[in-house]
């Protein structure tokens, strides 16, 4: 790739999408294979790619958009003032949430095109989020913290833990952290310019 960003799995975990040169683009890591899946389109707050290759992204500036995997016609999905960023679709493959500027909280959407609920008000700043089955990851005050999730009831299910601290966040929420379906959490804890390494850990 060439000058990529904001990189993200596909549910079956044979493909990475990315953002470059003003597009939307997949690569196989099996062989290589790049290809475009949507022009004139740019992010700065994540995107998400469920099993029915669906892909949600933040397209700037606005809210989020939708589009096919295999390509095909960019839509809206979410609706508002302000910027939705960092979407994460849960366990459904139908349902997502992501974090609104405007309101600084995690809105609960779905692919048909429910009412967006609120779920809760970060007290400080948005940061990007994760989903794990049964928990959502997210930052507040340089610490990563997981909250209980219940995926038949759509809500949260408990009090936040604190996991780690050190994880800054930048820019529009971004923070460096990403954890898999198994439970392997992956972390870079220092601000934008200082060296360091990266670090990882079993969490789940």
């Amino acid at each position: 790739t060439d000058r990529a960003s904001t990189p993200f799995w596909s549910s079956d975990s044979q493909w990475i999408g990315f953002f470059a040169a003003n597009s939307l683009k997949k690569v196989r890591i099996s062989s290589g294979l790049t290809q475009v899946i949507a022009t004139n389109v740019q992010t700065r707050g994540g995107a998400a790619w469920n099993a029915d290759n669906v892909i949600v992204f933040q397209a700037w500036p606005g809210g989020l958009s939708r589009v096919s995997a295999q390509g095909g016609q960019v839509t809206p999905v979410t609706t508002g003032e302000g910027v939705q960023f960092w979407p994460q679709f849960l366990g459904d493959g139908q349902h997502f949430i992501y974090a609104d500027s405007i309101s600084r909280s995690i809105h609960l959407a779905s692919l048909l095109n429910d009412r967006p609920r609120t779920l809760m008000t970060f007290p400080v700043r948005i940061s990007s989020l994760a989903h794990v089955p049964g928990y959502v990851l997210f930052v507040q005050d340089g610490s990563l913290f997981a909250r209980p999730f219940d995926e038949t009831r759509l809500e949260f299910s408990g009090d936040t833990m604190r996991l780690l601290d050190g994880v800054p966040v930048t820019g529009p929420g971004r923070a460096s952290f990403s954890v898999s379906a198994s439970g392997v959490l992956a972390y870079w804890p220092y601000p934008a310019g200082v060296a360091g390494g990266a670090a990882k850990k079993e969490w789940g």
